[in-house]
């Protein structure tokens, strides 16, 4: 995903240290992560959560993807 400019790499502190960063193409995909889930949620697993509960885990995961920002 690094070399599909998903991501960047950046180390520290003597290679002892890495820390890994979304690009703007990689958010990107936050927003195709987050309808994935909502079809799952609604088609897939329609019977398994309450419609009180698969709001929840969506407004949850509008904060987590950052769909609003």
């Amino acid at each position: 995903i690094e070399d599909n400019d998903l991501i960047t790499k950046q180390v520290f502190e003597n290679n002892i240290k890495t820390e890994y960063s979304l690009t703007q193409k990689g958010f990107n995909l936050n927003k195709i992560l987050y309808n994935m889930l909502e079809y799952g949620l609604n088609e897939v697993n329609s019977g398994n959560l309450s419609e009180k509960q698969k709001e929840e885990l969506l407004n949850e995961y509008e904060v987590l993807f950052k769909i609003n920002d």
